[in-house]
């Protein structure tokens, strides 16, 4: 097995080898924004593993503040230890020493992998899932309603408390009006799986949103949520995410809800499991 990096004409074999992974794990080996980067020709930097002359392995590079961090995924054949080892390897030799390396993995011989190079993990990011239906959301707070996000003037507001509500968040940084286009040019995008949770005595101060999105297979996730930290302390987190599941039993008939939670997020994770919520599956990150 050879790596080495990427180059356009790989593009197609790339995704084929995308897609053949997603069919054997039933889920994407690569997150939504380094796949885009990838098929759009985004920000990044890719290597292809070849054997016999077909593409059977893939990483992607993005700079994320001070460190490069790093999505790889083998053929279903070829997911011993010793070969994600070697794509490991010649991923950190090809990106240099000049800044840090966070690498991802979430399959357990990739996982040992790492660990067998003397890495450590300092992040892990789990799936969690419930049945639906879910308890409703209950009373909105007093001044508070619901509504759907409307494309051409909601995204300034919506980028707002996007930014505010994950400012310390390690991909919280970078999501600007194009980024946001980008999102709601996909085809699973229907403005109206957005929650936007308006206050104020004009009923435009956007306290909370709630992202939903529609799987193929009657699952729904909860995409993105946020608070305005300004509206912290009203309950209003616990209503989006019921609110949420709710509108994708009830609208889009999902039997299966789904999110991502930092695990380093107690918060976060204590309410989840509280709404019936437990992990399925986990990513690590390990620093090189």
């Amino acid at each position: 097995m050879d790596v080495r990096p990427s180059s356009p004409s790989d593009r197609t074999a790339v995704v084929a080898l995308l897609d053949e992974a997603r069919r054997c794990d039933g889920r994407e080996p690569l997150s939504e924004q380094k796949r885009l980067d990838l098929t759009e020709g985004g920000p990044g930097s890719g290597f292809v593993a070849v054997d016999g002359g077909a593409v059977v392995g893939y990483a992607h590079a993005v700079e994320a503040g001070a460190a490069w961090e790093v999505e790889s995924v083998l053929a279903p054949s070829f997911r011993g230890r010793p070969q994600y080892a070697a794509l490991a390897g010649a991923v950190l030799a090809g990106l240099g020493a000049r800044r840090a390396v966070h690498l991802w993995a979430s399959q357990p011989e990739h996982i040992a992998a790492l660990e067998g190079m003397g890495l450590e993990h300092f992040r892990e990011l789990r799936q969690m899932r419930r049945r639906l239906p879910a308890p409703g959301p209950g009373p909105l707070p007093d001044g508070v309603h619901l509504a759907g996000f409307e494309v051409g003037r909601d995204e300034e507001a919506w980028l707002a408390v996007y930014r505010r509500a994950f400012a310390e968040h390690p991909e919280g940084a970078g999501w600007d009006g194009a980024e946001l286009a980008r999102r709601f040019a996909r085809d699973w995008f229907d403005a109206a799986d957005v929650l936007m949770a308006w206050d104020g005595p004009a009923g435009d101060d956007l306290a909370a949103f709630c992202w939903t999105k529609v799987h193929d297979d009657e699952l729904g996730e909860i995409y993105i949520i946020g608070v305005d930290p300004g509206h912290q302390g009203r309950g209003l987190g616990k209503l989006m995410v019921l609110a949420g599941l709710d509108h994708l039993h009830r609208a889009r008939g999902s039997t299966m809800g789904m999110l991502y939670v930092d695990a380093e997020n107690g918060s976060a994770v204590r309410l989840y499991s509280s709404l019936g919520f437990h992990t399925v599956e986990f990513s690590r990150c390990f620093l090189a």
